[in-house]
């Protein structure tokens, strides 16, 4: 399963991302101009899907595997999924994390970044290309 959750916020000023765990903001960028895919520890389809979506796409890409501890790491659909033991991954721009105005009124869609939201749902397409020649 592939949750594409909020993947349209993007921003290159420096201090615009903020993390869940202050160990993160050691391995991840402090500008929100990137897009993270989740998965659960021990897993390898996140890695797997970055290096794909790399070939395509030019938008940074960061991939982490976290326990369902970090906070809102399971926050989105994939969450069922985990519980019941299915492989699924996160798409994100890290919500609320980045996106000050997530979910108010002045969440408006001349906020969001087209073209960077193409290129991730371009980057996920030739993903499922790419793992369904696998098959």
């Amino acid at each position: 399963m592939i949750s594409l959750e909020m993947i349209g916020y993007f921003s290159e000023q420096q201090g615009s991302q903020s993390y869940p765990a202050l160990f993160m903001k050691l391995y991840y960028p402090s500008a929100g101009n990137y897009i993270a895919i989740v998965d659960r520890l021990f897993s390898m389809r996140a890695q797997h899907m970055k290096k794909v979506m790399d070939e395509v796409i030019k938008l940074p890409i960061y991939s982490i595997n976290a326990p369902a501890i970090i906070p809102d790491v399971d926050f989105s659909d994939h969450r069922s999924f985990w519980k019941y033991g299915y492989p699924a991954i996160m798409i994100t721009d890290t919500a609320f994390y980045r996106n000050q105005a997530y979910h108010s009124i002045a969440d408006t869609a001349d906020r969001l970044d087209y073209e960077k939201m193409a290129q991730v749902v371009y980057g996920v397409y030739h993903y499922v290309l790419h793992i369904s020649s696998e098959a």
